[in-house]
Formats: structure tokens, C-alpha cells, sequence
């Protein structure tokens, strides 16, 4: 990477910074008006908000998103799609999953508002493509959705109880459509990995208990980020 490339590296790394305030100002947004109703179990106060721990982690990780932005925009091959919709549907991508796992982490809740703007700029890059992009977009919405809401459907009734809630299903479909297939089965499993390792940490320094409960959605929304930028979407 030459020296110009640096720079834009380190002011695409500043801007992800950036960008993290209005994504924060939305979820606080967004969570300001959830009644008691219709807040999650193991809420404990309203309005809710996203927590500090969150709010940093947020804020890093679109600094390290832009870092990783600008080195996929240098490797981006010659495609008939516009590179400007392209680099925008990949911020968005990048934004509305940063923004749904700091939501989730914090609150255990998921809104597909945030995700609904992705999915539409994705099927208008699945139509400029052509059937190499919008059929493995198309399975792996397919796939994930279809296999997390069987997960959810058997949980009610086997164990009366939400194995997953239907957010998490509904983040899968996005995440399928997203990263494509195979990808998508990638991400899930980075993320239930991601899960269970930061679980036993939390449990060996006894910060959690057997009865506490963690965010799937945040951690599958944690591997289908690391996906995004580490492998080629079809849609790229």
C-alpha cells in the first residue's frame, strides 16, 4: 500500500469513528420508545439505552471498519456496477450490522429497521448483476432464515420457550443476503464460536452465571461483520 493509500486508510479509519455518533443517536432513538411491553425479559430499566461498553465498542469497531474499507476498495476487481453504489451498499452493510449488535449486546433487542435499507440497495445490486449475484444472495436468505426460524419454530415447541428470538431469524435472512452462499454458513458459525468463547471467559472470571443470558444476535451480527471483510461477496 503506497503512501496515498495510507492516508485515505487512516481518514476512512476517522471517519468510521465519526460515523458512530448518528448510528448511536438512532439506537437511542429507536430505544427510547420501547414500552414495557415490548422490551426483552432481562430488561431491568426504560427507556433503555445503549451502555457505555457498547457505545466504545461501537465507536472502535467502525474505526477498524474503515481501515478494512479502504483496503477492500483498493483489492475491488472491475465490475459493470457502479463503484459508488457498491461502496455504499458495504458502509450500510457495515453500519446497520455495527448498529444492530451494539443494540442487541445491550438491550437484547433487534429492530429490522436498521436492516431494511441494506436489503433493499442489496436486491438493486442483485438486479444490476445478474443471476451470479442475486442466486447465491437469494440461497443463503434462503438458508439461514429458513434454518434459524426452524431452530426458533422447534424451541416453541419442544421447550415452550424462544431458543432464538425472531429477530435473530430475521438478522440471519439479512446476514444470507448479505455474504451469499456458502458465506453466510460461515458467519453463523464464527459467531456462535464468538459466543461460546467470550461465555467461558465471562464465566471463569465470574462476571456471568449459568442463568445469564447472551445476545445470539449480537454475535451473529459480530461474524457475519468479520465475513464481510474478509471474504468476496457475490454482490462485490
Amino acid at each position: 500500500m503506497n503512501i496515498g493509500h495510507s492516508i485515505v486508510a487512516v481518514m476512512a479509519s476517522v471517519v468510521g469513528w465519526l460515523l458512530a455518533q448518528p448510528l448511536l443517536a438512532i439506537g437511542d432513538h429507536l430505544l427510547s420508545s420501547v414500552s414495557v411491553a415490548d422490551a426483552a425479559p432481562m430488561a431491568t430499566t426504560l427507556p433503555l439505552a445503549i451502555t457505555r461498553p457498547w457505545r466504545w465498542a461501537l465507536r472502535c469497531g467502525l474505526a477498524i471498519g474503515g481501515l478494512l474499507l479502504s483496503w477492500r476498495i483498493f483489492s475491488r476487481p472491475v465490475t459493470h456496477v457502479p463503484l459508488l453504489l457498491d461502496i455504499s451498499v458495504l458502509i450500510i452493510c457495515m453500519a446497520a450490522l455495527a448498529l444492530t449488535a451494539a443494540i442487541d449486546g445491550a438491550s437484547h433487542l433487534i429492530f429490522m429497521e436498521i436492516l431494511i435499507l441494506p436489503v433493499v440497495l442489496l436486491a438493486l445490486v442483485g438486479l444490476i448483476e445478474g443471476r451470479a449475484s442475486w442466486i447465491p444472495m437469494l440461497a443463503g436468505t434462503v438458508i439461514a432464515g429458513g434454518g434459524t426460524w426452524a431452530i426458533y419454530l422447534l424451541g416453541r415447541m419442544v421447550y415452550q420457550s424462544e431458543a432464538l428470538g425472531f429477530g435473530d431469524v430475521q438478522l440471519a435472512a439479512v446476514c444470507g443476503s448479505m455474504l451469499g452462499w456458502p458465506y453466510v454458513m460461515d458467519a453463523l458459525i464464527l459467531g456462535l464460536l464468538l459466543m461460546a468463547l467470550i461465555t467461558l471467559a465471562l464465566l471463569v472470571l465470574r462476571r456471568i452465571t449459568m442463568q445469564s443470558y447472551l445476545p445470539i444476535g449480537a454475535f451473529l451480527a459480530l461474524g457475519a461483520l468479520l465475513l464481510l471483510f474478509t471474504t468476496t461477496p457475490p454482490w462485490w
